[in-house]
């Protein structure tokens, strides 16, 4: 699997954890590396990375949540979990 595409998956695995209905609305990285253990770090912080710099989630030092706007559209069945 090339580094992107890996990515992606890390992506995907974050979205799905960040609007999870039980969790509280804000992760800390720490977290979804525990959570999402089978990820590289490295891997995890470029998804992170990615999706903060396009607006899917919001980072604000070591705590991550999903943006208004991917809220929104999960709520709006939009995006099917």
């Amino acid at each position: 699997m090339s580094a992107q595409a890996d990515t992606d998956v890390a992506q995907r695995a974050v979205i799905l954890a960040l609007l999870d209905r039980d969790p509280p609305a804000t992760w800390t990285r720490a977290r979804l590396k525990d959570t999402l253990g089978d990820i590289d770090p490295g891997v995890l912080a470029a998804a992170l990375t990615q999706l903060g710099a396009v607006g899917v989630i919001r980072l604000d030092g070591e705590h991550v949540r999903a943006s208004l706007a991917t809220r929104r559209l999960e709520q709006l069945g939009m995006i099917s979990i």
